[in-house]
């Protein structure tokens, strides 16, 4: 009651989360991040690590997608009055610091209009912003696989039928809004194998929903169920596809754009450091013959490391 006379673009949405609803009642989203010398102080560290990894392993094609969130971008509506607010200072200091060697694309906002490729009540990207993401990815892959398979047209869409989606941001502000679709990619891909810790699996719950069974619950998880589970080591055979091997290490946004990626290699092992305290690259690399890796994710996993630091 005490915003409602206000004419603020974005107002709390509960008064214990960072979660903001727009004026309009149409979208929820967080809080602006801020900038500030901790935030520098990890950049440094990555970057220093990033070096260390490719004098290490010289053989190695090194990628980093980096998918920016409104709430680290300068188009957050709430990020003028925020002194202190990233606004894209982060990934512009990474740029300046980055070492070569490691190859950067991006998933960036020109505008809060794109906003259109993520959910609104989760902070994921939805499968039409999955697919932008996953040309983009393509074409960072691209650059030193000359002969890689071509692009997947991922533009065959669905709409999961029945699902009434009230995704991470509505759970965590239970803040009353309507729930909303999501839509899957039928896209046709090469014959393949789908492995999860090790045994053959179907990895997703896509067909039990094309059933129509699963879970009405209201804040049921029906991107993880959908899309995939992320504390699984999960691999994809492509047999028909060139003889070469990726390794992806990513937060939950690589989910959707796994299958597509996947397609134009012959093994693709997937890692969640969030998971896998002890892993280790030069451990991993002793028994997985790999010759791209690609780190999948938002600031945290890009730059900000704590959990997500990858280890030689």
């Amino acid at each position: 009651l005490a915003y409602l006379p206000l004419h603020d673009a974005a107002l709390p949405a509960d008064s214990h989360s960072d979660v903001e609803v727009l004026a309009d009642r149409s979208r929820l989203i967080r809080m602006p991040t801020l900038y500030d010398a901790e935030l520098e102080n990890k950049i440094d560290a990555a970057s220093v690590n990033y070096d260390l990894l490719i004098k290490r392993f010289p053989d190695l094609h090194f990628y980093a997608y980096y998918i920016q969130e409104v709430w680290d971008s300068a188009y957050h509506p709430l990020a003028p009055y925020f002194q202190d607010a990233d606004k894209g200072r982060s990934i512009e200091y990474f740029q300046e610091i980055m070492p070569a060697g490691w190859t950067l694309g991006q998933f960036a906002f020109s505008s809060f209009e794109d906003m259109q490729w993520f959910y609104k009540t989760d902070h994921h990207w939805t499968m039409r912003g999955a697919c932008r993401g996953y040309q983009q990815i393509y074409a960072l892959l691209a650059l030193n696989y000359l002969d890689i398979t071509p692009v997947v047209d991922c533009d065959h869409y669905m709409v999961v039928p029945g699902v009434q989606f009230l995704g991470s941001s509505a759970r965590d502000a239970l803040y009353p809004m309507q729930p909303e679709e999501i839509e899957v990619s039928t896209a046709p891909l090469p014959a393949h194998t789908i492995l999860v810790d090790g045994k053959p699996s179907k990895y997703t719950h896509l067909a039990s929903y094309l059933r129509g069974d699963f879970n009405t619950y209201p804040y049921t998880d029906h991107y993880r169920l959908i899309f995939g589970a992320f504390n699984k080591r999960v691999e994809y055979e492509f047999p028909s596809s060139p003889m070469r091997n990726l390794l992806i290490i990513g937060s939950s946004y690589r989910t959707p754009v796994l299958p597509f990626i996947a397609s134009h290699y012959r093994h693709t092992w997937v890692v969640d450091l969030r998971f896998e305290e002890d892993f280790s690259l030069g451990e991993f690399l002793k028994d997985h013959p790999v010759d791209d890796l690609l780190l999948l994710g938002e600031d945290n996993v890009i730059y900000q490391f704590d959990e997500w630091k990858l280890k030689p």
